[in-house]
């Protein structure tokens, strides 16, 4: 006997439901779209359409894979940032739209023109931060730097496939260890959850999110100790570092880099109210 998508929607929901998955019905629905390729249009008013045996075979792969709490980025393979799709695989943290709070602090900062900047992004993951700040500065030129290898070929994918090869360099470094030149822009969004908060993340993040782009050591600030000085030394005097925190690290980041020769020039909060992001400059001479 056939199933149709009534049939299939509601048995994925049931499963999802009793692992604790939230919003069961609309996740069985988004994982029936993505993995069959249909619309949400089709879905609604083509309930009683029946799927062939692979396309439920595939459709029960992918719900298997969401009971088991790998998220649906990670399942498909692309998470949207800043309207971008940008691929993803397990060796990189997946976007967050938190992240957006630096891409629209940069853009306040440097009002997008004809100016050429050039930008540089410590710890490039997937390379959505810095892809995205190419995107709105068509003239710019970038470079992306991880210790991470496999990371860096996540971030060579999507620089392939936002046609970047020419205005975007990768380079296997930490922090920026071994580069010479000097930047306009500097962003990062570095580890920063504390090594005690471990079990208080959702499996979708412990699990299938790697280690070490969460973990900040047992106070969280690990990352921006060992970071703050590369900053300094490659950021212009004229330029902007843009720096992602966690919550309630603004004093303890701020006076990490004032150490180092950098001082706060705004806090911005995201969506949730919770300052996210730091703009730094070099103190005065």
């Amino acid at each position: 006997m056939s199933l149709t998508i009534c049939d299939v929607l509601l048995d994925a929901q049931k499963k999802l439901k009793q692992v604790g998955i939230i919003n069961s019905y609309q996740e069985a629905r988004l994982l029936l779209k993505y993995a069959l390729n249909f619309s949400l249009e089709e879905i609604l008013v083509s309930p009683h359409k029946q799927l062939t045996p692979k396309q439920l075979e595939k459709y029960e792969n992918w719900v298997l894979r969401r009971s088991l709490h790998e998220p649906l980025s990670k399942i498909r393979g692309e998470k949207e940032f800043w309207s971008l799709p940008f691929i993803v695989k397990a060796e990189t943290l997946d976007p967050r739209p938190d992240s957006e709070t630096l891409i629209e602090a940069v853009l306040k900062t440097y009002p997008p023109g004809e100016t050429v900047f050039n930008i540089l992004d410590l710890g490039v993951g997937t390379g959505c931060l810095i892809i995205s700040l190419l995107h709105e500065y068509p003239y710019s030129l970038g470079v992306g730097v991880d210790k991470s290898a496999p990371a860096l070929e996540v971030a060579r994918l999507n620089l392939e496939r936002f046609n970047l090869q020419d205005r975007l360099r990768l380079m296997q470094t930490s922090w920026g260890e071994g580069l010479g030149e000097e930047f306009d822009i500097i962003i990062s969004n570095p580890p920063y959850i504390a090594e005690n908060e471990r079990q208080v993340l959702s499996p979708e993040v412990i699990q299938y999110d790697p280690e070490m782009a969460l973990f900040g050591g047992e106070d969280g600030l690990e990352a921006y100790r060992s970071l703050a000085p590369h900053a300094f030394r490659l950021l212009k005097f004229s330029g902007h570092l843009f720096l992602e925190i966690g919550q309630g690290q603004e004093k303890a980041i701020e006076e990490i880099f004032e150490e180092s020769g950098l001082i706060i020039q705004e806090w911005i909060p995201d969506l949730s109210g919770i300052i996210r992001c730091g703009i730094f400059q070099k103190a005065p001479k």
